[in-house]
């Protein structure tokens, strides 16, 4: 019976033992996530919400050297360019051992990374000031209206029109392809209309990208221009 009251002792201790390095390693895990939340969120100049994979995640905070990391930042500024609801998944990223501030980021890497966001349609780059919205019941054309310059017969007119205009990702550029253009105040012809469709007809820089990614897809939703890009060894940003 002896044995057996020691043996239970034993199992007793090993189970503390074991339960006690679950919550050690568990509070250097938050404690890992918090610092490097700060070192992201400062280096964006926003709050970010960091989730790390990985164990075990002492050593990893210590090496710099991380598996997985999730960044979610609700938004944050390219450029000049806001974008929203973005979504970071960083792959094997590689940064200062114990990062707790964007100085930590001044080397860091990430062996691949996959970015999803979402570019307000007031934050497109269009010209003419062309303005761009939704188009209902579709997940991959905008309604495109304003004016556009034409000369017919030696004239410049300012065009004004309505257009649903299809968008795709094409070589890492958004790609602008007319499905139905009207051209209103009177001033529709063959001429007029083939040349205010001809201005539509383009590609343009996804806005907001950083050029270390390349556009691969991309989705039209009613707050915006749902897109997503990868790379692979990347810098990631540092203030």
């Amino acid at each position: 019976m002896r044995v057996v009251r020691d043996g239970l002792k034993l199992v007793a201790t090993l189970l503390v033992v074991a339960v006690f390095a679950v919550i050690i390693d568990r509070s250097a895990d938050i404690y890992a996530e918090s610092r490097t939340a700060s070192a992201f969120g400062l280096a964006f100049e926003t709050s970010a919400d960091v989730s790390i994979e990985g164990y075990p995640f002492l050593t990893q905070w210590r090496n710099g050297e991380y598996e997985d990391v999730q960044v979610d930042i609700t938004r944050f500024d390219v450029s000049g360019t806001t974008v929203k609801d973005v979504r970071l998944d960083l792959t094997d990223v590689r940064m200062k051992p114990y990062a707790s501030g964007p100085e930590d980021m001044v080397k860091a890497k990430a062996d691949k990374v996959r970015m999803a966001g979402t570019v307000p349609y007031d934050e497109m780059k269009l010209p003419f000031g062309i303005k761009a919205k939704h188009k209902r019941g579709t997940d991959d054309q905008v309604r495109l209206t304003g004016s556009v310059p034409v000369t017919v017969l030696g004239k410049r007119l300012n065009v004004p029109f309505a257009a649903d205009v299809r968008v795709k990702i094409e070589k890492g550029k958004i790609r602008l392809q007319p499905r139905s253009v009207q051209v209103l105040g009177g001033l529709s012809t063959k001429v007029v209309d083939k040349l205010v469709r001809k201005h539509l007809d383009r590609s343009i820089a996804p806005p907001g990208l950083p050029k270390s990614l390349r556009a691969k897809e991309l989705t039209a939703q009613e707050d915006g221009l749902r897109a997503v890009a990868t790379g692979t060894d990347v810098k990631l940003p540092k203030q």
